[in-house]
């Protein structure tokens, strides 16, 4: 019978036997550890506790973070507009040109690297 380890705020707790697992309250990211097995892997991970996870929904979604995805959006948006109009007028390229350009690649790289909503805490 299979004896499972897993990690919870930085600790380790256990061992429990598949029944006693079950009762714990494991994730799909929580890090477990069993004999068999190299290094902590995510429990979602391992076949066997697949069972674990039939019937738990996803985490409720945070409405923070949800309006900063927006608000990321609408700022890369104004930034790439500003960067094309600076573009257009030619006198303002100087100097208009370069900051619209390095803002809209620093909001787009925010945009995309949050795309998960779920790290964000309330």
């Amino acid at each position: 019978m299979k004896e499972y380890f897993y990690i919870k705020e930085n600790e380790k707790l256990g061992p429990f036997n598949f029944d006693e697992l079950k009762k714990e309250e494991i994730e799909r990211d929580t890090l477990i550890w069993y004999q068999g097995i190299k290094d902590w892997t995510n429990a979602g991970k391992i076949d066997d506790l697949g069972e674990l996870f039939k019937y738990n929904p996803p985490p409720i979604p945070n409405k923070k973070a949800k309006l900063f995805l927006q608000l990321i959006a609408v700022l890369n948006l104004t930034c790439i507009v500003s960067t094309v109009l600076s573009w257009v007028e030619i006198e303002s390229i100087i100097v208009t040109g370069p900051i619209s350009a390095v803002l809209s690649l620093i909001t787009y790289y925010f945009s995309r690297y949050h795309k998960n909503i779920d790290s964000f805490t309330a």
